[in-house]
């Protein structure tokens, strides 16, 4: 894993916990549907967690689709963040 460099962590505040193909913590959960630890997290965190996007600019919804859990985007589609699911190619994951 490279190092990140002090700009990079000022840019992307997920930065710091980085874990695997630029996933935070709450995407890796999100996408195995662990919706217990996403719970947690976004107590810990707030809200705005539901906002991070991978390495490839895919959105949480995007990521719980593609991961086929339909736990998970149920999950989020109950927190009420809909404008926030748009990923970096434009297109909306709200019709899964």
């Amino acid at each position: 894993m490279a190092i990140e460099s002090k700009s990079t962590l000022t840019e992307n505040p997920f930065a710091p916990c980085l874990v695997q193909d630029g996933k935070t913590p709450f995407l890796v959960a999100l996408e195995r549907g662990m919706i217990n630890v996403c719970d947690y997290l976004m107590t810990r965190q707030g809200k705005d967690i539901l906002l991070a996007k991978d390495q490839f600019g895919n959105s949480a919804m995007h990521l719980a689709g593609g991961a086929g859990s339909a736990e998970a985007v149920k999950w989020l589609l109950e927190q009420d963040m809909n404008e926030h699911w748009i990923g970096t190619n434009m297109v909306s994951h709200l019709a899964l």
